[in-house]
């Protein structure tokens, strides 16, 4: 880290903006996950990530050979914390008297890093078995969400024409995820 802060304010905001990562030391591969890593250099695996706001870190050291039960945990345990970390705190759909719903949702992030790219979002209306009923275009943004305690605020009004007020399901979604067609990240009863 001092290396980064001789560097200025530019390259400690850097994370705010750019997807920090790298590769774990190769003389702590197989042992930066144990519970107390024998070499004298090790770090703190989750002060580092906190301090740099890592969005990824390779360990090649994980692969060379069998790893024990605990040590798998650990990392996994420990890797979780990288990232971005979205957390709905509230979500409310209220039908107004022309048959559209305000949408309001506070998001949260609770990671230690933004999420980068600016994938269009939308909210999806199902039907109760999960069916896509209808899809609406939102103008919200996950990039820029900074870790932080306080939530950002969005609000947008769809029609729901033709939608039965409390008859179906809402999910906010990405259709540009490549894990799965859809990224669920609020989910409003049926």
């Amino acid at each position: 880290m001092g290396l980064l802060k001789d560097a200025g304010n530019g390259a400690l905001d850097k994370w705010k903006t750019q997807p920090i990562g790298g590769e774990i030391r190769p003389e702590v591969w197989g042992q930066i996950f144990d519970a107390q890593p024998k070499h004298r250099q090790a770090q703190d695996f989750t002060e580092c990530v906190q301090k740099t706001h890592a969005t990824w870190v390779m360990d090649s050291g994980m692969f060379e050979k069998k790893q024990s039960a605990d040590r798998i945990q650990r990392a996994t345990w420990q890797v979780r914390k990288m990232g971005y970390d979205f957390h709905i705190q509230t979500g409310l759909i209220v039908r107004k008297s022309n048959g559209d719903d305000d949408t309001r949702l506070t998001v949260v992030n609770n990671g230690v890093a933004p999420f980068y790219a600016d994938w269009p979002l939308e909210l999806v209306a199902l039907s109760a078995d999960g069916s896509v009923l209808k899809t609406y275009p939102v103008d919200w943004k996950l990039t820029g969400i900074l870790p932080a305690p306080a939530p950002q605020a969005w609000t947008s009004t769809i029609s729901a024409e033709g939608i039965s007020p409390r008859k179906y399901g809402t999910e906010l979604t990405s259709r540009r995820a490549t894990h799965s067609n859809l990224v669920n990240a609020i989910h409003t009863p049926k």
